[in-house]
């Protein structure tokens, strides 16, 4: 089971052009500085519509965390754990969820489909 910060999983969640901008003056890990680049300078194209959701708004330490989404075109999904130091965890794809395509209109669990294990925590 993986402990998860939902607001690193709602942050990290990204479908083709979306893309998360970084502050320049804390110390992350080489790593993270890595994935940030590349998605700063993605060539994004056509957008699309993607929606995820929680089942609650309000969650309780150590509650489990499901995810829900679904887009209208096909798509990849890479789904990261970043920890407040910059450490990046790759929750999809990774060796224990290979595939990542997303087909359209299907609604997808992160722990019915994914079969992601995850519990809110604090951040570490």
């Amino acid at each position: 089971m993986r402990k998860i910060g939902i607001i690193g999983i709602i942050g990290c969640l990204l479908f083709g052009g979306f893309m998360t901008a970084h502050a320049e003056s804390p110390q992350f890990s080489e790593t993270y500085n890595k994935v940030m680049d590349k998605l700063e300078n993605l060539n994004c194209g056509e957008s699309f519509t993607a929606v995820m959701e929680t089942e609650k708004t309000e969650y309780n330490l150590g509650s489990p965390l499901e995810i829900r989404l679904q887009s209208e075109q096909a798509c990849y999904l890479t789904l990261m754990d970043i920890s407040t130091n910059g450490d990046i965890a790759f929750l999809v794809p990774s060796g224990i969820v290979p595939d990542n395509k997303i087909e359209p209109e299907r609604t997808y669990s992160t722990l019915n489909d994914f079969k992601l294990d995850m519990k809110v925590a604090k951040p570490d």
